[in-house]
């Protein structure tokens, strides 16, 4: 079982860095499915990085949800990461109330 102190660095690392861990996010959806799109949403993207929080990730994608967690769980993303993996009609009530960020 990780340590506190241990998952409280492995935290702050993350936050600290979130851009290159996003690109590394969206590499690897493209590499599943190269018309895949990833935004950033939720209180990390609009207020920014807390430590406490968590940081959602929305893969608008037709693949199914549990191919694509799977594999990014297998790459180590893990908390605070949530992802949400939906295809494009599922991503709409995102897009309508949470100003999603998209990664580039």
């Amino acid at each position: 079982m990780e340590k506190l102190a241990d998952r409280i660095k492995r935290r702050r690392d993350t936050f600290e860095n979130l851009e290159a861990g996003l690109g590394l996010i969206k590499k690897a959806a493209v590499d599943l499915d190269p018309h895949a799109e990833v935004y950033l949403f939720g209180s990390t993207a609009s207020t920014g990085s807390k430590i406490a929080g968590d940081i959602d990730v929305l893969i608008v994608t037709e693949m199914k949800p549990d191919v694509v967690i799977t594999h990014f769980w297998k790459m180590g993303f893990s908390d605070p990461f949530e992802f949400h993996v939906r295809t494009a009609d599922q991503a709409a009530p995102y897009f309508r109330r949470d100003n999603p960020r998209r990664i580039q």
